[in-house]
């Protein structure tokens, strides 16, 4: 647990070092480091509602019949957002 803990620690600080804007990230640093930011700007997440799930959930909204179902599951599985089937040995 102990080790769990400090690799939890230790990840937060790489991500919150990469998060701080500057012209010596590295491209994987800028990536992650913004990711890391817009995910931890709660201030933001919180105005912004579910607005930007607006366009997913009108469209799960929308279906009426079995064969849009169909669709839409098909298209959430492709989005990578939703993970109903899963393949493995």
């Amino acid at each position: 647990m102990e080790i769990h803990e400090r690799n939890l620690l230790l990840l937060r600080q790489i991500l919150e070092k990469a998060s701080v804007p500057g012209a010596g990230r590295s491209l994987v640093e800028q990536k992650s480091g913004d990711y890391y930011a817009a995910c931890m700007d709660e201030k933001r997440i919180e105005a912004l509602g579910v607005l930007p799930l607006k366009d997913e959930l009108d469209r799960i909204a929308g279906v009426r019949s079995r064969e849009a179902l169909a669709v839409e599951i098909a298209h959430l599985q492709a989005a990578g957002d939703v993970l109903i089937f899963r393949f493995g040995p």
